[in-house]
């Protein structure tokens, strides 16, 4: 009887720890719509990046998507980037050395590619089925990879400490942060692969993107000295020349645009911007402070702009050593929803 009642006691324990999430059957049957993939990057040396599915149509939550789908396997250290390209998610981890793909299905891993020893891929870029770029941080390199093969195609030397990528007109710009050392944007032609400009601009350039034109967006986060001088910089895609500029104080970072508008985040908040004619900001132009989105502490940590919703995802890392969360607020910045993610949520995409 004493044996019996250890036994059911077994089970009873075993069935309540068991809190390995998992895809619902709602999910599984239509896993494209309307779904957020959140990159937590978790803490440095610890091997303990997740990723978190976040369902807008059906408000559910999936966390340790990475983990449950590959029975147990560990996405890596420091995962620190996501691009989709058709129905693949490549993530860019970046102590781990190595892209990682996904299939958007099921969330089981495809494999990965390595980048070698000390490479640190950082930000990622997919152009087309057989060319894409990761800015190698360890390296300070430009690489070129097949993401269909997963094979690492060719390097070029860069700054120091790339980050941000982005390709257009057959422009590669790299945007060189140097831990907030370097101040240049790399320009390499994109069919010899080598590098052709300079453009010199504030220190510690790091996040590059792109607005309806095909010009480059580039966000400089500044020396982290108190003052924390950055901007924004326009960069004509054709002749490579800076066409506008906006100086943003409190080290501006994490951004997002949907065409016309920036939003980027200082340590004040989150701010918008025209970008078709850099206006709109004066220094107190918040649609978001930084106590909206952190009631209780922490920093704005990711930016996404969600084209469904027309809403924007910000993510909230807390104090770096427990579960972030996620917030969705309006365009004006009203919230609209939050919800628990990872630990150091650095990085949402949209899956559809």
């Amino acid at each position: 009887m004493k044996k019996l009642i250890i036994v059911l006691l077994l089970l009873i324990y075993i069935t309540g720890c068991d809190e390995s999430p998992s895809i619902s059957d709602d999910f599984r049957n239509d896993p494209y719509t309307n779904v957020m993939l959140i990159v937590n990057e978790g803490l440095y040396g610890q091997n303990n990046s997740t990723l978190t599915l976040y369902s807008t149509s059906k408000d559910e939550v999936t966390q340790q998507i990475y983990y449950t789908q590959n029975e147990g396997k560990r996405l890596g250290d420091t995962a620190n980037d996501a691009e989709i390209f058709g129905n693949k998610a490549y993530i860019a981890v970046t102590q781990s050395n190595k892209i990682e793909v996904i299939g958007l299905d099921d969330y089981k891993t495809l494999g990965y590619i390595d980048f070698g020893e000390d490479s640190a891929p950082r930000e990622i870029t997919i152009v087309s089925e057989t060319e894409a770029y990761v800015t190698c941080l360890g390296k300070n390199e430009l690489c070129k990879f097949n993401p269909t093969s997963m094979e690492v195609i060719a390097s070029v030397g860069v700054g120091q400490q790339p980050e941000g990528v982005a390709v257009s007109n057959g422009h590669i710009f790299v945007a060189n942060s140097g831990y907030s050392a370097d101040s240049t944007v790399y320009v390499i032609n994109q069919s010899n692969f080598t590098v052709t400009d300079t453009i010199v601009i504030t220190k510690n350039p790091r996040f590059v993107l792109k607005d309806l034109s095909g010009d480059i967006i580039v966000v400089a986060s500044g020396v982290y000295d108190g003052v924390g001088e950055g901007g924004v910089y326009k960069i004509s895609s054709t002749n490579l020349e800076i066409t506008d500029f906006i100086k943003i104080d409190k080290n501006p970072g994490e951004c997002a645009v949907d065409g016309e508008y920036l939003y980027v985040a200082n340590s004040d908040g989150l701010h918008k911007i025209d970008i078709t004619n850099f206006s709109g900001y004066d220094g107190n132009n918040i649609i978001a402070s930084s106590f909206d989105v952190n009631p209780t502490n922490g920093v704005i940590y990711s930016v996404h702009y969600y084209a469904v919703n027309n809403t924007l995802f910000v993510g909230n890392a807390k104090d770096f050593t427990q579960n972030g969360e996620v917030v969705e607020i309006s365009l004006t910045g009203e919230e609209l929803n939050r919800f628990e993610c990872g630990l150091n949520p650095g990085t949402i995409v949209s899956v559809n």
